[in-house]
């Protein structure tokens, strides 16, 4: 445990990204599982788990970026290369398999959001493909973008200052989170709302919390790894007696940063070499959407298919379009989606 980066991560971030892949392909199918099924599911929640574990991870990335363009030419490289490959992609399979007629200035200008910032809109023209969204799950991308800007700027403010100011700033982006949970519905019109939800206050304390396990993680490593379980105990009674509060769960969401950075550190044998969870993320719903679009929604086929169909994309997009990072000259371990 003396080395930063002995750990597994890696393998944190894949099964959290599966979580989100079962989360989609139950519904989509209509799946029939039980309560118990649904309720172990529902624990090892994959989007704060992995927004969490991104923090972690950029927090490390911004300390060795020389300049903010040197950072985020980093970031560039690690998200874009493979989500144009998947914009591209789901964009000629729509045109192939669409069975209503497409309009191309709303098709033309949801391609342009999709490979930018603005994933989380979908043209009332688009709504009939598939299962309603084309993508739905790269909204966070627009998350996660706005996370890493603001993030670098914190780092001044936070880096090797008291756990208070940690704290402090934690519990403010914590509130921001309560409150816009609390009064979201109540925003008009719809698009505004939509926009405040998927705006970098809302999401940011996840980050926080992860940047500032990376920041303290020579000091905690060993008490988080020897007291992952008791963290993910707490954590399944959160969801369990559903005491909790805010998008997500901020208590949940908590314990679950702690106990994945504390797994993390006390099983680096689990560690896998090569990071196909961006990959899943990005082409599962692609998978998922054509087969409900030509009709394969029956039985254990779709299931497969999805599947199979979602791991040889992401292999084959991580191999390809994925090294492209390599050009940024830091090893995969430093890098993070």
């Amino acid at each position: 445990m003396n080395n930063k980066w002995d750990n597994c991560i890696t393998t944190l971030k894949l099964l959290a990204c599966l979580q989100v892949f079962a989360g989609h392909l139950i519904p989509s199918f209509g799946i029939r599982i039980s309560e118990s099924t649904s309720f172990i599911i529902s624990i090892f929640e994959g989007v704060p788990i992995f927004l969490a574990l991104s923090g972690f991870l950029i927090w490390g990335s911004i300390g060795r970026s020389t300049s903010f363009a040197d950072f985020g030419k980093k970031r560039v490289y690690r998200l874009y290369p493979e989500l144009w490959g998947g914009v591209l992609l789901n964009a000629v399979i729509m045109v192939v398999l669409y069975h209503e007629e497409i309009k191309w200035i709303p098709f033309l200008l949801f391609q342009l959001t999709q490979g930018t910032v603005v994933q989380f809109w979908t043209p009332s023209s688009l709504r009939g493909y598939g299962t309603g969204t084309p993508n739905g799950p790269l909204w966070t991308i627009s998350v996660i973008v706005q996370c890493y800007v603001v993030l670098w700027f914190l780092y001044k403010v936070l880096h090797q200052k008291s756990v208070k100011r940690w704290a402090a700033i934690i519990l403010f982006f914590i509130t921001f989170n309560v409150f816009r949970a609390e009064v979201l519905t109540s925003i008009k019109p719809a698009m505004a709302a939509k926009v405040v939800w998927y705006s970098f206050p809302t999401h940011l304390w996840l980050f926080l919390v992860g940047a500032l396990l990376r920041e303290y993680i020579d000091e905690w490593k060993c008490i988080l790894a020897k007291m992952w379980w008791v963290f993910f105990l707490a954590a399944i009674c959160v969801n369990y007696f559903k005491f909790d509060f805010g998008s997500y769960g901020v208590l949940k969401g908590t314990f679950l940063a702690l106990s994945a950075v504390g797994f993390a550190y006390a099983y680096p044998q689990l560690s896998i070499a090569n990071d196909y969870s961006y990959g899943i993320y990005l082409y599962h719903m692609i998978v998922i959407n054509l087969l409900v679009e030509v009709g394969i929604t029956e039985g254990c086929l779709p299931v497969v298919l999805s599947f199979t169909g979602t791991i040889i994309l992401s292999v084959v997009s991580y191999h390809t379009l994925g090294q492209l990072k390599q050009h940024t000259g830091k090893p995969n371990k430093e890098l993070s989606t």
